[in-house]
């Protein structure tokens, strides 16, 4: 359901909504069943899985035919939901603050506070473990028509393209979250866009 290249055991458990836990159980299951693989520790410890190309195709096609389109949805904006959190408080934690940010009003995923502080504990290493992800989430938001998503991801994990002079994935979310708040109408999605625009072109 997620258009990711990777993903840890918490995105699991974000679109399970079930708890870390029993997520890495789980994948640890897939794994030792040869649905998924690992490929590798990220910057915050964590292991990565990733289906195969043709289980990727497989599995689409079984969700796709086995669950409700709003199961499909409810679990994809669980897991972006995650996601949005996660990358706001990372956000939060390396500028100390929110300061003059402008968040849209969709409701965070609550997380353990526990979990948080684990996978946080270097925020701008988390945002570089999860920037492939944090962008293909944004182009996937954008895509299905979630547009607060959309931008308000962008807007949290520019503390990461900034620093780290990811010129190209900032514009490339700015550019697809810009486009979905126009077509919903989405006056302060639009101008937080154009915003971080005018960022990356500084």
């Amino acid at each position: 359901l997620l258009d990711v290249p990777d993903f840890a055991a918490w995105v699991g458990g974000a679109l399970l909504d079930i708890d870390v836990l029993d997520a890495e159980r789980i994948m640890e299951d897939l794994v030792d069943a040869q649905f998924l693989e690992v490929v590798g520790v990220d910057a915050t410890g964590r292991l990565r899985y990733r289906l195969q190309n043709l289980m990727r195709l497989y599995a689409r096609e079984r969700a796709y035919e086995e669950e409700p389109e709003d199961a499909q949805r409810a679990a994809r904006e669980r897991a972006f939901r995650t996601w949005l959190t996660i990358a706001e408080e990372a956000h939060r934690r390396e500028y100390g603050g929110h300061f003059s940010v402008v968040h849209s009003e969709m409701p965070r995923r609550p997380l353990e506070a526990f979990l948080i502080d684990e996978l946080l504990d270097s925020p701008l290493e988390w945002l570089e473990a999860e920037r492939l992800s944090l962008v293909a989430a944004v182009e996937q938001t954008a895509s299905l028509g979630m547009d607060d998503l959309a931008w308000d991801i962008t807007v949290s994990a520019a503390v990461l393209f900034e620093t780290r002079h990811y010129l190209e994935d900032w514009r490339v979310c700015s550019e697809a979250a810009l486009a979905a708040a126009r077509k919903t109408g989405n006056l302060r999605g639009q101008a937080a866009m154009l915003h971080q625009l005018g960022g990356v072109a500084q």
